[in-house]
């Protein structure tokens, strides 16, 4: 969250509501700045992750 307000973006508090209200990329498609998600099955989310590179070489 911090690092999107910053770039004066608002993101829902949670992890689970930032994952419900935003938009999915394929894995190949990532870009530095897009938002990963993990947690336990498709319904539960509890963690973010934050891309901060291009794909590996």
């Amino acid at each position: 969250m911090w690092s999107y307000a910053a770039g004066g973006i608002d993101l829902p508090r949670t992890a689970q509501t930032q994952y419900d209200n935003g938009v999915r990329v394929p894995v190949d498609r990532l870009e530095p700045g897009d938002l990963v998600f993990f947690g336990s099955g498709q319904t539960r989310v509890t963690h973010v992750g934050l891309v901060v590179s291009g794909k590996p070489r």
